[in-house]
């Protein structure tokens, strides 16, 4: 993506929003960021009144087109944990040995 893209949807966190039109597209309410699809709104550092997560979220907005909508988090807690286990594998760690270094501490 570009450089002012910001985090990217993989690193979701509860209450998040990402950016699902296709073609990139400019926040008036801040200085023109632009976002392109896939990205984190708000970026990291802004906060964002419910009516402004309302209006992006729906079409009535000066684009008339869905710009954010809102991430499943229970999807995002599975994909979290899918890839502390993959990181375990990739450490050599069985999912026993990974219970017991858990027990350790």
């Amino acid at each position: 993506m570009s450089k002012n893209s910001n985090k990217k949807a993989d690193t979701l966190k509860k209450e998040t929003y990402i950016s699902v039109r296709q073609k990139p597209w400019k926040d008036l309410e801040d200085n023109d960021f632009i976002y392109k699809q896939g990205d984190i709104f708000p970026r990291e550092g802004l906060k964002v009144s419910p009516e402004r997560i309302k209006e992006l979220s729906t079409t009535k907005n000066k684009i008339g087109e869905i710009l954010i909508k809102k991430v499943d988090t229970k999807e995002n807690e599975n994909k979290d944990n899918e890839e502390a286990k993959t990181e375990n594998e990739d450490n050599g760690l069985s999912e026993s040995e990974k219970d017991n270094e858990e027990v350790k501490e």
